[in-house]
């Protein structure tokens, strides 16, 4: 059996696995967008005009989104030569920690101008993280896919990006509805930045892949196997 024809279950535990996970994620992500329009511009941009702090939260919000193809690069490198699942652990503990310290965060008053650039920052990584996560659950769903049904897998990712976004909303609405105006500015907001869900499923193994030299080798399997070459295994086996 090729790592092409394994059983059909194996697809159906790795797309839960990746849904659960690419969920997760962003729910935080779009918890910052949420908060974005409802919080950040007058906790962190308090100096500026009410349209100018709505830009400059919004210019914020976008450094995530610019970081998504960089963290879908290092997916596909470091997902390929340490394996998907420890670099997939390590994309949701990325994303569970900047999530959170964003929940404790001071505010402009507090400390100035190194509120916003914290910020800033703390999106960047949410950004890597979530790309990590779409760009290595997609290809570990692909890769254990059969050829015949690796689109229909790969699709799933999004999803939970989808799932992500309903919880996101309705968390913020739920949290809204339950506290006054001033209660959720001075902390209703913070609760949802530091209860994150956080799963604790085991990423199923990959049947396909073994280790060899501190890098992930595909069986050989009588032909290719995920376009993969003859010659560029040889390539890129150990010395």
């Amino acid at each position: 059996m090729t790592v092409l024809d394994r059983p059909r279950t194996m697809p159906r535990r790795v797309a839960a696995a990746g849904m659960i996970g690419s969920a997760v994620e962003w729910y935080d992500f779009y918890l910052y967008g949420t908060a974005s329009a409802l919080v950040f511009s007058k906790l962190f941009f308090p100096d500026l005009s009410p349209v100018t702090s709505i830009i400059a939260t919004f210019a914020a919000y976008t450094v995530g989104i610019l970081a998504r193809p960089l963290g879908a690069i290092a997916a596909g490198q470091l997902g390929d030569r340490y394996g998907r699942k420890p670099v997939l652990v390590q994309s949701l503990f990325i994303m569970g920690t900047s999530t959170a310290l964003i929940g404790v965060l001071p505010t402009y008053a507090q400390a100035g101008v190194l509120a916003p650039v914290l910020l800033t920052i703390l999106r960047l990584l949410q950004g890597f993280a979530v790309g990590v996560e779409q760009g290595g659950a997609a290809v570990l769903m692909v890769e254990n896919a059969s050829a015949r049904h690796r689109g229909f897998w790969g699709s799933l990712v999004m999803s939970g990006s989808s799932a992500g976004l309903l919880l996101a909303s309705g968390a913020f609405a739920l949290t809204r509805a339950l506290l006054t105006d001033e209660q959720f500015l001075a902390w209703g907001w913070r609760v949802l930045f530091l209860t994150q869900p956080r799963p604790h499923h085991r990423w199923p193994g990959h049947p396909g892949l073994h280790r060899r030299g501190g890098g992930i080798r595909h069986r050989p399997a009588g032909g290719t196997a995920l376009g993969l070459t003859a010659a560029h295994r040889r390539r890129r086996a150990p010395a």
